[in-house]
């Protein structure tokens, strides 16, 4: 069992402007609100998960929050109410502390980013590292964020709230392979008063883990598959990504990049493990030789001319319509491209037209 523990008890989440009339995590793109967003990344998770949401009783009342998170978790979510200030994440993140068991992992995200990642990867790589804890990193200088160090083995050793120590920033997803695990942090972490700016922060948690010599790895994510909605403009960004007819895949590739690029740097963040491209009668599967087939094919022509990108209708699939020069021949293809739950490509349906 894994219990996912959502906190809504920051004040960000419910800023208004005059570009936004409701709460931020209220505000909608493509028909979905930036709360459903921040929980994508556990939607597919395949094994039990105990969902938790730490909820301000004032803006539960206020925007009637609860039957939306009902919806939104499939009636699995468990809303518990939050009285005033607490304090910072870790102490309302106590609140739950009779509803994690001692010994299940537990997962505490934020409800204010959305992240594009295989969660499930990402924690069968946590377990076969036997870390205690892991998180999840993107590239950034700027202190708003937290910051790990880490040894050349990867095994982090330290981390700094608010304070520039690395270019590996913290997303706000915290693993503790055991309950109890974070639940001693966390209580360690406030007897000693380790509070940032007047909050106790759950990178403390990790500090503390630390000096239990306990084993805390990183996961960095790809570059643009981490949005953090803190911000009117990092809202429009987020908005800006999903460009018309231009689907994309993780870290904000898109299918068409790869006639562009004419390489793939990383086959396993743009294909499913299981991928397969069938082409009038010959099938490659698996990652590297989808990869390998496409490179050979794109890398050989001389001219690339894309006719056509758009989703389909009907399931999660792309259509693309290109032509080919070598010389003065010209061979036009027409790929049908099947992504995943996790926005990787899962097949590919090859044909060529002429």
């Amino acid at each position: 069992m894994i219990t996912v523990i959502t906190s809504l008890g920051g004040q960000s989440l419910y800023e208004m402007s005059s570009e936004f009339s409701y709460p931020k995590i209220l505000n909608e793109i493509n028909n979905k609100t930036l709360f459903e967003y921040s929980q994508e990344i556990i939607s597919h998770l395949p094994t039990d998960v105990r969902r938790i949401f730490l909820l301000p009783k004032d803006k539960d009342d206020e925007y009637q929050l609860s039957p939306m998170i009902s919806v939104a978790s499939h009636g699995r979510g468990e809303i518990l109410h939050i009285q005033g200030d607490t304090g910072g994440a870790v102490c309302s993140c106590l609140l739950a502390i009779d509803k994690i068991d001692p010994e299940d992992e537990v997962i505490v995200i934020s409800a204010d980013q959305y992240i594009r990642a295989d969660l499930t990867e990402i924690i069968d790589h946590f377990r076969s590292q036997s870390a205690d804890a892991g998180v999840l990193t993107f590239t950034s200088l700027h202190p708003k964020w937290a910051f790990i160090r880490k040894q050349a083995d990867g095994r982090i050793t330290e981390v700094a709230e608010k304070r520039t120590i690395s270019r590996e920033a913290i997303a706000g997803f915290y693993y503790f392979r055991k309950g109890h695990f974070f639940m001693q942090a966390a209580q360690r972490c406030i007897l000693k008063g380790a509070t940032v700016n007047g909050q106790y922060y759950l990178s403390g948690c990790l500090n503390e883990m630390i000096l239990e010599n306990k084993k805390i790895i990183g996961w960095p994510l790809e570059e643009g598959s981490y949005h953090n909605f803190y911000d009117n403009h990092a809202i429009k960004a987020f908005a800006s990504s999903f460009r018309e007819n231009k689907p994309l895949l993780p870290a904000g590739f898109c299918y068409s990049d790869i006639f562009g690029m004419k390489t793939i740097r990383h086959p396993e963040a743009v294909f499913d493990a299981g991928v397969t491209l069938q082409d009038n009668g010959r099938s490659y599967s698996g990652s590297m030789a989808v990869s390998d087939y496409l490179i050979h094919l794109i890398g050989s022509a001389e001219k690339i001319s894309i006719e056509l990108q758009s989703p389909v209708s009907e399931g999660n699939k792309v259509i693309m319509l290109y032509s080919l020069y070598h010389g003065d021949v010209c061979s036009q293809f027409l790929d049908v491209i099947a992504l995943s739950h996790y926005g990787k490509i899962q097949s590919v349906q090859h044909s060529l037209l002429n």
